[in-house]
């Protein structure tokens, strides 16, 4: 086994995490979305941010585990690898999401109407959703390299400062 597959698969266990935590989080902030426009009898835009903001969230929680197992900051690699692991799953879940929406609201038709939607998929249509898709990839990069890189440094000093006055 190379030292690269070492390290992605000692990393597998904070790959789920993220992912565990990020749907989750994703469902319950569609049941408070879901409730909230109930009570307020409206409906409501939350955009895109969410996914960022819920993506992110993920990213903490999963740095906060590493740091707390392994005494140190991920090195260059394994940063490299839980990026990538956490875009790569938020993805995967909003397409999950997104299946399951359209498999609920269209049942026994869902098929045909996965077909129709991306048969009628135009090419300037896909140029602009795969410029989206490169715009939040950067964001979600930029926002997990930060969560990985420098808040883990910070984070590290703080754990042991607090475990440096709890034994002195």
């Amino acid at each position: 086994m190379t030292a690269q597959n070492k390290a992605t698969s000692s990393l597998a266990p904070y790959h789920y995490r993220f992912a565990w935590i990020y749907l989750v989080l994703v469902l319950g902030s569609a049941a408070a979305l879901a409730l909230l426009e109930y009570l307020l009898d409206t409906e409501l835009d939350v955009g895109s941010g969410t996914a960022v903001g819920l993506t992110l969230a993920a990213g903490f929680a999963v740095i906060t585990k590493f740091l707390n197992d392994h005494k140190r900051v991920p090195d260059t690699q394994e940063r490299r690898s839980l990026i990538w692991a956490g875009i790569g799953l938020s993805y995967l879940v909003s397409v999950f999401s997104a299946l399951v929406i359209l498999l609920v609201l269209f049942r026994q038709n869902f098929l045909w109407v996965l077909v129709y939607l991306l048969g009628h998929l135009d090419t300037g249509l896909a140029v602009v959703l795969l410029v989206v898709f490169g715009i939040a990839t950067a964001f979600l990069y930029g926002g997990l390299y930060l969560i990985y890189g420098p808040f883990a440094r910070r984070h590290l000093k703080q754990i042991e400062r607090k475990a440096a006055r709890a034994v002195g």
